[in-house]
């Protein structure tokens, strides 16, 4: 049963724990949340190795980042190896043409991120629940969160429409401009 269990399925999930890795590096992992807590449990399936952390936070999944980057070091796992990243500088000419609005429509919501320009930067704002985030630039189109290990991009579609992309970890979320 715990075999079936890890085995992948669909969207690399098996019954239950998401799966990823090959060879050594084969894992399995979970996250929870309920009102004020966040939690994550990762496992080694041949290295005998994990960790479970729990927060006691609405944002504790920032901290359950930092954490399995520092256990990563100590470990010398082959993921979630701490990324060093540089601010490339753009000229606000360059920023202003992702400022906007985009939409995704998914599961019959019709969600909107907001993008302005901050100093140096864009500021992205979830129109549906207002929670704020940054958005620094890594390239001409690549930016980075510092608080988190999600991605940005922007790429013309076929159709010539800008997209905002958001990746996050193996998801990818595409907003048109509108």
């Amino acid at each position: 049963m715990v075999a079936e269990m890890l085995t992948p399925q669909m969207n690399k999930h098996g019954l239950g724990p998401s799966t990823g890795g090959s060879g050594d590096s084969i894992t399995f992992s979970h996250g929870g949340a309920n009102a004020g807590f966040r939690c994550q449990l990762l496992a080694f399936t041949k290295l005998g190795q994990g960790v479970a952390i729990m927060t006691n936070g609405e944002l504790g999944g920032y901290l359950t980042s930092e954490i399995l980057r520092s256990f990563s070091e100590v470990y010398q796992w082959s993921i979630y190896k701490p990324d060093i990243k540089k601010i490339f500088p753009l000229e606000e000419e360059a920023l202003q043409l992702f400022a906007g609005e985009y939409q995704l429509n998914i599961q019959g919501l019709e969600l909107i991120i907001e993008v302005t320009i901050q100093e140096d930067h864009l500021k992205g704002v979830q129109l549906w629940e207002d929670p704020t985030f940054e958005m620094y630039p890594e390239a001409e189109n690549r930016f980075f969160s510092k608080e988190d290990d999600i991605s940005f991009g922007f790429e013309e579609n076929q159709e010539g429409t800008l997209e905002l992309i958001i990746y996050q970890g193996s998801q990818e979320y595409r907003f048109l401009k509108i």
